[in-house]
């Protein structure tokens, strides 16, 4: 449970990012707002939501939230709003997290078949992307195009993270 003041707090970085960043019905976020900082940092800071945190997926759940919520300007937030808020990003988390995968390219390994030992799962050097598209999804049942999307997403984040 969040304590009066921090949930005030919450409250007010709540209003000012949204309303700084709802624009003829579309919410186009600043993240580097100091209300959207205040927000993620509080976020973070709940305990059933610090155990699964991912802040990309944090920020997908807060935004997503705040567009259900309000469709107008000025955006009034009320205490069941917070409430609101709070649950759908951890509700976010919990249905996405589980989706996440680490992968990490292993030098010169020299398999030729898919091993398996409990939640590590390691693919041959020389499949494809397809193959390896075809063997996440039989490891995580996602849909296969929602899957390409998601790779192809990693795939372009890496690259311009790499450009900066």
């Amino acid at each position: 449970m969040m304590k009066r003041k921090a949930k005030i707090v919450f409250k007010d970085n709540i209003q000012a990012f949204a309303n700084k960043n709802f624009f003829n019905g579309e919410f186009d976020a600043n993240y580097e707002d100091k209300s959207y900082w205040t927000i993620i940092d509080i976020l973070r800071g709940i305990p059933a939501i610090r155990k699964i945190w991912d802040q990309d997926i944090a920020t997908y759940g807060l935004t997503d939230t705040l567009k259900s919520l309000y469709t107008k300007l000025p955006i009034i937030v009320s205490e069941r709003d917070v409430d609101e808020v709070i649950e759908g990003v951890e509700n976010t988390l919990k249905i996405n997290v589980a989706d996440h995968l680490v992968v990490c390219p292993i030098p010169r390994a020299q398999f030729s078949r898919i091993i398996k030992l409990r939640e590590i799962f390691i693919l041959p050097q020389h499949f494809t992307e397809k193959q390896k598209i075809k063997a996440f999804h039989k490891v995580i049942k996602k849909d296969i195009n929602e899957l390409q999307r998601d790779v192809n997403h990693t795939i372009k984040s890496s690259v311009m993270s790499s450009i900066n």
